[in-house]
């Protein structure tokens, strides 16, 4: 059986597995930080570009982090 791995995200796909909104995403795409591509009128998301996305997250300890971040 072959399985086949998701090559890019639609805007609410992306939304689901980052645990985003649709503002903080298209903020993200905007300062350049996220990668989008349009495929006609769609937006995706690169899976590599999600990872990278996420890789890039500056990671803090739970102790530092606070209801405005």
């Amino acid at each position: 059986m072959t399985t086949i791995t998701k090559g890019a995200y639609s805007l609410r796909e992306f939304q689901q597995w980052a645990g985003i909104g649709r503002t903080k995403t298209l903020n993200e795409i905007s300062v350049g930080r996220l990668h989008a591509v349009k495929a006609g009128r769609k937006v995706l998301i690169p899976a590599s570009a999600a990872q990278a996305w996420l890789d890039a997250l500056r990671i803090r300890p739970l102790s530092e982090i606070t209801m405005e971040d």
